[in-house]
């Protein structure tokens, strides 16, 4: 695989990354009520959401360099400034005093 190729391919990564990260929130954030204890809940996805990203984040770095790492990170901000846009409209009129 060419550098081109292997550093679009690291910005696959971080968006696949990113998808995971941000889903598995959506996720956490739906089931906050239904749980007994929402701290642990919490608590744990965070753990394991920011385990996963980390480890993904090492092994780019380790095996590709500081331009894969740079390329994923890129595209795991791509997928939040996305996810962003998307946020319902009624969301913005709640939090305004």
């Amino acid at each position: 695989m060419n550098s081109i190729t292997a550093i679009i391919a690291s910005g696959a990564a971080g968006v696949l990354l990113g998808l995971l990260f941000f889903e598995g929130l959506w996720i956490t954030i739906r089931n906050l009520q239904s749980v007994r204890h929402p701290a642990v809940l919490m608590l744990g996805s965070m753990l394991l959401r920011f385990a996963i990203v980390l480890g993904g984040f090492y092994l780019l770095a380790r095996y590709g360099g500081w331009t894969h790492l740079l390329a994923a990170a890129a595209g795991l901000t791509l997928v939040r400034i996305l996810l962003l846009r998307r946020k319902p409209k009624g969301l913005e009129q709640e939090q305004k005093p």
